[in-house]
């Protein structure tokens, strides 16, 4: 009796302890630790945003054919405003995307510029805005 009692409470103390493993739990971050059980905030963040264009977009339209686009400032990408998707493509798949390493922010706000660049002499602003980027996520911007 006592050596089943002692095998008991052997594996009652290790399935006790396995409970509380820490890690990161968050499914959508960099280092998601699936057998964690007790998040200890080392979760780690990468984000991302794709900018497109849907078909008849209105810059095409008004005789804009190539854009740049700016992320804080930073140069990111550019493209043909008849580059043209019927829905938001994947991030690194299609349009300008944006990627971020956002450490243990699960959220980052991103200011973005968007510049008519089909003239050599000068690129002025035709959008420019903030979007919110979610970690583990790729959003999306369809440019009007």
């Amino acid at each position: 009796m006592s050596k089943f009692l002692f095998l008991f409470l052997i594996g009652l103390f290790l399935s006790a302890s396995s409970c509380k493993k820490p890690g990161c739990t968050n499914s959508l971050a960099n280092n998601h630790n699936s057998e964690a059980k007790n998040d200890d905030g080392s979760c780690e963040f990468d984000g991302s945003c794709v900018f497109w264009f849907a078909p008849n977009n209105s810059l095409q339209l008004a005789g804009c054919s190539y854009v740049k686009i700016y992320v804080d400032e930073v140069f990111i990408g550019g493209m043909a405003t008849s580059s043209t998707y019927l829905s938001a493509p994947a991030c690194s798949e299609g349009g300008v995307t944006y990627l971020t390493e956002m450490g243990t922010d699960e959220s980052k706000i991103i200011n973005y510029k968007i510049t008519n660049a089909t003239y050599l002499t000068s690129e002025p602003v035709v959008y420019s805005g903030s979007l919110k980027i979610d970690g583990g996520v790729c959003e999306n911007y369809n440019i009007p």
